[in-house]
């Protein structure tokens, strides 16, 4: 699935950010709003649900940042 490749490249590579592409080729407007509403409905979630207290959590990087 996407989400188990998105889980996978991040785990592997150890990235600060994810940049996801949806408007590419001939997609009409209305197909790239469906893929970021799918993107936010079913992958998001459980990315985050991976990333919580890892060191690729948002948070887990704010509260390390200001502990300097």
């Amino acid at each position: 699935t996407v989400t188990e490749v998105i889980r996978k490249q991040m785990a592997e590579a150890g990235p600060d950010y994810f940049v996801g592409q949806f408007a590419f080729g001939d997609l009409t407007l209305a197909e790239t709003l469906h893929s970021i509403e799918l993107f936010a409905r079913d992958v998001m979630p459980v990315l985050r649900g991976t990333l919580a207290g890892s060191p690729l959590d948002p948070l887990h990087r704010a509260h390390r940042n200001a502990l300097g």
